[in-house]
């Protein structure tokens, strides 16, 4: 993502609800994906590095 990466997995998770919920609360979505596990070169949003290290 965009922004300052979350430092810690606990911020990371509160992250992700938050987003989940804002999904959730719109009747007009059925559902949503996530689509990146590991970070690619132009992106640095997944749950893991480049390298498929944890980043927590």
């Amino acid at each position: 993502g965009y922004g300052n990466p979350p430092k810690t997995q606990e911020e990371y998770f509160t992250r992700l609800r938050g987003l989940t919920l804002a999904l959730l609360d719109n009747p007009n979505h059925f559902g949503f994906v996530y689509t990146q596990l590991t970070d690619v070169e132009q992106e640095k949003n997944g749950v893991y590095t480049y390298d498929r290290k944890p980043k927590f």
